[in-house]
Protein backbone atom coordinates (compact mmCIF):
# COMPACT_ATOMS: atom_id res chain seq x y z
CA UNK A 1 0.00 0.00 0.00
CA UNK A 2 1.52 3.34 -1.06
CA UNK A 3 0.48 6.79 0.07
CA UNK A 4 1.59 9.90 -1.79
CA UNK A 5 1.28 13.43 -0.54
CA UNK A 6 1.80 16.82 -2.09
CA UNK A 7 2.27 20.22 -0.49
CA UNK A 8 -0.17 22.65 -2.07
CA UNK A 9 0.59 26.38 -1.95
CA UNK A 10 -2.55 27.85 -0.41
CA UNK A 11 -1.98 31.17 -2.16
CA UNK A 12 -3.47 29.64 -5.32
CA UNK A 13 -6.73 28.55 -3.70
CA UNK A 14 -9.72 30.65 -2.77
CA UNK A 15 -10.96 30.17 0.78
CA UNK A 16 -14.38 28.70 1.39
CA UNK A 17 -16.43 31.87 1.92
CA UNK A 18 -19.02 30.29 4.20
CA UNK A 19 -16.35 28.72 6.43
CA UNK A 20 -14.33 31.95 6.50
CA UNK A 21 -17.41 33.96 7.50
CA UNK A 22 -18.28 31.47 10.23
CA UNK A 23 -14.73 31.46 11.64
CA UNK A 24 -14.07 35.22 11.39
CA UNK A 25 -15.45 36.22 14.83
CA UNK A 26 -13.28 33.62 16.59
CA UNK A 27 -10.27 34.66 14.55
CA UNK A 28 -10.83 38.35 15.37
CA UNK A 29 -11.29 37.63 19.09
CA UNK A 30 -8.22 35.39 19.25
CA UNK A 31 -6.05 37.81 17.29
CA UNK A 32 -7.11 40.73 19.51
CA UNK A 33 -6.26 38.68 22.63
CA UNK A 34 -2.88 37.55 21.26
CA UNK A 35 -1.97 41.06 20.11
CA UNK A 36 -2.94 42.88 23.31
CA UNK A 37 0.13 44.62 24.79
CA UNK A 38 1.50 42.99 27.92
CA UNK A 39 4.33 45.49 28.36
CA UNK A 40 7.54 46.58 26.67
CA UNK A 41 11.07 45.25 26.51
CA UNK A 42 13.25 47.61 28.49
CA UNK A 43 16.85 47.76 29.55
CA UNK A 44 19.21 45.35 27.90
CA UNK A 45 17.20 43.61 25.19
CA UNK A 46 19.09 45.33 22.38
CA UNK A 47 22.43 44.14 23.77
CA UNK A 48 20.99 40.67 24.41
CA UNK A 49 19.61 40.19 20.93
CA UNK A 50 21.88 42.22 18.62
CA UNK A 51 24.03 39.20 17.72
CA UNK A 52 20.86 37.31 16.70
CA UNK A 53 19.75 39.84 14.06
CA UNK A 54 19.53 38.19 10.65
CA UNK A 55 20.35 34.76 12.08
CA UNK A 56 18.54 31.47 11.54
CA UNK A 57 17.83 28.76 14.11
CA UNK A 58 20.65 26.77 12.53
CA UNK A 59 23.02 29.68 13.17
CA UNK A 60 21.98 29.69 16.84
CA UNK A 61 22.73 25.96 17.17
CA UNK A 62 26.16 26.31 15.62
CA UNK A 63 27.27 29.43 17.53
CA UNK A 64 26.53 30.34 21.13
CA UNK A 65 24.41 33.48 21.45
CA UNK A 66 23.12 35.49 24.38
CA UNK A 67 19.52 34.98 23.18
CA UNK A 68 19.68 31.18 23.41
CA UNK A 69 21.64 31.47 26.68
CA UNK A 70 18.71 33.55 27.98
CA UNK A 71 16.30 30.70 27.20
CA UNK A 72 18.58 28.24 28.98
CA UNK A 73 18.91 30.49 32.03
CA UNK A 74 15.11 30.82 32.07
CA UNK A 75 14.69 27.05 32.02
CA UNK A 76 17.14 26.61 34.90
CA UNK A 77 15.45 29.38 36.89
CA UNK A 78 12.00 27.87 36.27
CA UNK A 79 13.16 24.42 37.36
CA UNK A 80 14.32 25.88 40.70
CA UNK A 81 11.03 27.76 41.11
CA UNK A 82 8.90 24.75 40.14
CA UNK A 83 10.38 22.32 42.65
CA UNK A 84 11.28 24.68 45.51
CA UNK A 85 8.15 23.92 47.54
CA UNK A 86 8.94 20.18 47.32
CA UNK A 87 12.47 20.62 48.64
CA UNK A 88 13.90 19.44 45.32
CA UNK A 89 16.85 21.28 43.82
CA UNK A 90 16.40 22.54 40.29
CA UNK A 91 18.55 21.92 37.25
CA UNK A 92 22.16 22.98 36.88
CA UNK A 93 22.30 22.11 33.18
CA UNK A 94 19.75 23.16 30.57
CA UNK A 95 19.17 21.31 27.33
CA UNK A 96 17.10 22.88 24.57
CA UNK A 97 16.74 23.49 20.87
CA UNK A 98 16.79 26.73 18.94
CA UNK A 99 13.13 26.93 17.97
CA UNK A 100 12.62 30.65 17.60
CA UNK A 101 9.93 31.84 15.23
CA UNK A 102 11.19 32.52 11.71
CA UNK A 103 10.01 34.34 8.63
CA UNK A 104 9.88 33.05 5.06
CA UNK A 105 13.62 33.70 4.72
CA UNK A 106 14.22 31.46 7.78
CA UNK A 107 15.73 34.33 9.79
CA UNK A 108 14.33 35.04 13.24
CA UNK A 109 10.98 36.79 12.85
CA UNK A 110 11.10 38.71 16.12
CA UNK A 111 14.30 39.80 17.77
CA UNK A 112 13.17 42.29 20.42
CA UNK A 113 14.84 45.62 20.95
CA UNK A 114 14.48 47.97 23.89
CA UNK A 115 11.11 49.69 23.67
CA UNK A 116 9.41 46.98 21.58
CA UNK A 117 5.92 45.98 22.67
CA UNK A 118 5.42 42.57 24.23
CA UNK A 119 2.29 40.63 23.39
CA UNK A 120 1.50 36.94 23.47
CA UNK A 121 1.90 36.98 19.68
CA UNK A 122 5.44 38.40 19.95
CA UNK A 123 6.39 35.96 22.69
CA UNK A 124 5.34 33.05 20.50
CA UNK A 125 7.62 34.42 17.77
CA UNK A 126 10.47 34.78 20.24
CA UNK A 127 10.39 31.13 21.32
CA UNK A 128 7.61 29.20 19.67
CA UNK A 129 7.13 26.39 22.21
CA UNK A 130 6.00 27.06 25.74
CA UNK A 131 7.86 24.91 28.21
CA UNK A 132 4.80 23.43 29.84
CA UNK A 133 6.64 20.11 30.10
CA UNK A 134 9.54 21.61 32.01
CA UNK A 135 11.14 19.01 34.19
CA UNK A 136 14.37 18.34 36.00
CA UNK A 137 15.88 14.92 35.45
CA UNK A 138 18.74 13.35 37.37
CA UNK A 139 21.42 12.35 34.86
CA UNK A 140 24.82 10.82 35.26
CA UNK A 141 27.75 12.44 33.53
CA UNK A 142 27.84 9.45 31.15
CA UNK A 143 24.18 9.97 30.20
CA UNK A 144 24.82 13.66 29.53
CA UNK A 145 27.92 12.76 27.51
CA UNK A 146 25.86 10.26 25.47
CA UNK A 147 23.21 12.90 24.72
CA UNK A 148 25.86 15.41 23.73
CA UNK A 149 27.60 12.82 21.56
CA UNK A 150 24.32 12.05 19.77
CA UNK A 151 23.91 15.77 19.01
CA UNK A 152 27.52 16.00 17.82
CA UNK A 153 26.76 13.16 15.39
CA UNK A 154 24.12 15.41 13.78
CA UNK A 155 26.76 17.98 12.87
CA UNK A 156 29.37 18.04 10.13
CA UNK A 157 32.07 20.33 8.74
CA UNK A 158 31.80 22.15 5.41
CA UNK A 159 34.63 22.54 2.89
CA UNK A 160 35.87 25.64 4.76
CA UNK A 161 36.06 23.87 8.12
CA UNK A 162 32.90 25.51 9.50
CA UNK A 163 30.31 23.52 11.46
CA UNK A 164 27.05 22.77 9.61
CA UNK A 165 24.06 20.51 10.12
CA UNK A 166 24.72 17.04 8.80
CA UNK A 167 23.06 15.71 5.67
CA UNK A 168 19.28 15.29 6.09
CA UNK A 169 19.38 16.63 9.67
CA UNK A 170 16.47 18.81 10.79
CA UNK A 171 17.00 21.59 13.32
CA UNK A 172 14.55 19.85 15.67
CA UNK A 173 16.43 17.67 18.11
CA UNK A 174 19.76 19.40 17.56
CA UNK A 175 20.01 20.49 21.17
CA UNK A 176 22.31 22.97 22.81
CA UNK A 177 23.59 22.64 26.34
CA UNK A 178 24.04 25.28 29.02
CA UNK A 179 25.73 24.94 32.40
CA UNK A 180 28.47 22.68 31.11
CA UNK A 181 31.56 23.70 29.12
CA UNK A 182 31.97 21.66 25.97
CA UNK A 183 33.48 21.60 22.51
CA UNK A 184 32.41 19.26 19.73
CA UNK A 185 35.42 17.94 17.80
CA UNK A 186 33.74 17.33 14.46
CA UNK A 187 36.96 16.01 12.92
CA UNK A 188 36.54 12.81 14.93
CA UNK A 189 34.41 9.93 13.61
CA UNK A 190 30.76 9.78 14.66
CA UNK A 191 30.13 8.16 18.02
Amino acid sequence: YTVDSTMLPLAYYQPDEALAETMQPWYDETYAWASAPLGTFDGGWTALTEQSQGKTNTDLVLTQTALLDFVHKGQIWCSWQSYEDQGIEGATVSIGSAVFGTGSDRTLSFVPQDGDTISTLELSKLYRYSNNLLCAVDMTSQQLYGWMSAVADMLAIDENGNPILGKDVSIYGVDTFYGVDYTFDLTRPQG
